[in-house]
């Protein structure tokens, strides 16, 4: 079974996107670390117990990767604004739903502090229908909801709209995750989440 990990918003720059988050959601976001092997680095938001918020941009003082940054981070200086592009889904049969999914990538080993993950990532770095297809990762030991402040806020729907939205929910069927998300036609792209904070019900 897969389950929802983690809501992913990009920005142009670390501080710009905890800024409009903060200000969006009315909580103070946590310094999350850097990310060595892709030159980015995140802060978080716990969600759940095993669900958080990061957001992430490209890290300034960190070389330039010898691969394409994930989340198609290498293309953040033309977002505008900050934005929710793609979403995270936990599971334990990594290898397996690679193998049915070729087009998730490869599996990578991914680590930051003492936390440590397994992560799907095409070679180069885009996201499947323009982020609806969940990113998969399976984590090694502890969870990083594990030192995150629980600041009462938490996921109450994520959704999402598709110029051909059948074929993404057969791409979903085919890795198990149809449940998690709800896709409609429109002509452009987008994911959105409702999420539940102190301040009232927001949509990003």
């Amino acid at each position: 079974m897969l389950e929802l990990d983690h809501l992913v918003v990009a920005a142009k720059t670390l501080e710009q996107g905890v800024t409009w988050l903060e200000e969006k959601l009315g909580i103070k976001m946590q310094v999350g670390g850097k990310h060595p092997l892709f030159g980015t680095h995140n802060a978080l938001l716990k969600l759940g117990e095993t669900t958080y918020l990061e957001v992430i941009a490209v890290d300034p003082d960190a070389p330039k990767p010898t691969r394409a940054r994930w989340f198609e981070l290498d293309q953040a200086q033309k977002l505008e604004r900050p934005k929710l592009i793609h979403w995270v889904a936990r599971t334990d049969h990594l290898e397996t739903q690679v193998r049915e999914l070729p087009m998730l990538g490869r599996i990578l080993e991914a680590s930051r502090g003492h936390l440590s993950w397994q992560i799907t990532v095409p070679d180069d770095g885009h996201l499947n229908f323009e982020g609806l297809i969940p990113t998969l990762i399976t984590w090694r030991g502890v969870h990083p909801t594990s030192q995150l402040e629980d600041q009462h806020c938490h996921v109450l729907q994520l959704q999402s709209v598709h110029p051909e939205p059948k074929l993404v929910i057969d791409t979903l069927e085919r890795i198990g995750v149809t449940s998690l998300l709800e896709v409609f036609h429109a002509p452009t792209a987008k994911l959105g989440a409702t999420i539940q904070t102190p301040r009232g019900r927001v949509e990003l």
